[in-house]
């Protein structure tokens, strides 16, 4: 899919019906307070996934995703991601990945 620069995927508490995969757009997650922009708070590009909170069984988005640079996406629906997880849970290093995203997750989500 195409990612136009300041389009929002998600707004926080959002519930997410979509991972996407930035090829060659880079999305911003950004903090909110009284529906105001905060500071960024993280970058999504080509080496990650917006909506990984769903590995995790996170069905809601914890901060506002804006494509913050116009580029090309490639999109899964939540439910079709969840499949591919359920098929996959037994694979070489399955473990780890969730440990290190839940990690990763519990640091963005933690007041400063």
């Amino acid at each position: 899919m195409e990612l136009v620069t300041a389009q929002i995927l998600y707004e926080p508490e959002d519930v997410i019906q979509h991972i996407h995969f930035p090829t060659s757009a880079f999305v911003s997650l950004v903090s909110t307070a009284d529906g105001h922009d905060g500071p960024q708070t993280g970058m999504v590009g080509n080496e990650g996934a917006l909506g990984y909170e769903l590995s995790f069984n996170v069905q809601s988005a914890p901060l506002r995703a804006l494509a913050q640079g116009a580029g090309k996406a490639w999109r899964l629906t939540a439910q079709s991601f969840a499949q591919e997880l359920e098929q996959n849970r037994g694979a070489p290093g399955a473990m780890a990945f969730d440990y290190a995203g839940l990690r990763a997750f519990r640091a963005a989500c933690a007041d400063p």
